[in-house]
């Protein structure tokens, strides 16, 4: 038993990998769409809450285009740290 002990090799400590960009690791918050108005509605308003329901779609799905090529890098620099 002791015999064994002493031929074994000593495992290698694996080399430390740098965190990937903290950027990386977050995505950012899409917009919840507005509240629409109280009945009975104006014109007006419903061409408020439709300009702010697109203003909130549009900076959503902004948001989603900016997580899909983060998690694209993240996923590059993974393989490339492997």
């Amino acid at each position: 038993m002791l015999a064994l002990a002493g031929c074994s090799v000593p495992s290698l400590s694996p080399h430390p990998v740098p965190a990937p960009d903290a950027q990386l690791s977050r995505c950012p918050e899409g917009v919840p769409p507005p509240v629409p108005p109280p009945t009975p509605r104006t014109v007006a308003q419903l061409a408020a809450y439709a300009n702010a329901a697109e203003a909130a779609r549009a900076q959503t799905e902004h948001a989603r285009v900016v997580c899909a090529d983060r998690l694209h890098q993240l996923n590059t620099w993974i393989w490339d740290h492997l």
